[in-house]
């Protein structure tokens, strides 16, 4: 068991939507939206503290292309200080483009 916290960054590929837009079709249902999917580089961050373990971080398209380095890190070095950065930045870009998928949602409802 660790004895101090430790984050692991784990690397992968993973399928992602990568664009939402209204339907083409006009007979599409209201609601329904077309969604594109690529393959593409992905982290994951987990977090060991003492004699437990969960996620930090679950599987993420790494922003711009660019994944951190995979590995461990310890409380208080400067990895984990960026990771800290990482892992806020993404959620806030998570509940964004969350807003932005309801709105289009709501959006294709309207429709007649």
């Amino acid at each position: 068991m660790h004895s101090s916290k430790t984050r692991e960054i784990l690397l992968s590929q993973q399928l992602f939507t990568v664009k939402v837009s209204k339907p083409k079709s006009k007979k599409a249902k209201p609601g329904v939206v077309d969604f594109k999917a690529e393959l593409r580089d992905a982290f994951t961050i987990i977090c060991y503290d003492k004699d437990k373990s969960y996620t930090e971080l679950d599987w993420t398209m790494c922003p711009d292309g660019k994944c951190p380095i995979s590995g461990t890190c310890r409380f208080g070095s400067a990895k984990y200080k960026q990771l800290d950065t990482l892992i806020a930045n993404t959620k806030l870009a998570n509940i964004k483009a969350m807003k932005q998928l309801k709105a289009l949602v709501a959006s294709t409802k309207k429709r007649k």
